[in-house]
């Protein structure tokens, strides 16, 4: 759940679903693990190799594809996992020994 807005994701028997902010419920495409980002109104999910993230905004219907810089951290555990900034932007570190 994002604390700030009430944003959730859901599982169930029919899948994985995101409660919006504004209510909307809207099926996650099950090809990736999306996480909720900071404000509820976007699911992010990463590919190790090559780096990749994929943003999919609730007023989007489709994911879009962010290729990242060789080096990229795409690990979503803490201390590695990206940080965000305002507006919601998204920052990733890289591995110093790439």
């Amino acid at each position: 759940m994002d604390p700030h807005s009430g944003a959730t994701l859901e599982a169930d028997g029919d899948g994985m679903f995101w409660h919006t902010p504004d209510g909307q419920r809207i099926a996650v495409p099950a090809e990736r693990r999306y996480e909720l980002a900071p404000s509820g109104r976007r699911l992010y999910a990463f590919r190790y190799e090559p780096p990749t993230a994929w943003l999919l905004d609730a007023d989007a219907g489709e994911p879009q594809e962010q290729p990242l810089p060789e080096g990229c951290d795409t690990s979503t555990a803490i201390p590695a996992a990206p940080f965000w900034e305002t507006p919601p932007r998204w920052c990733s570190t890289t591995n110093a020994a790439a």
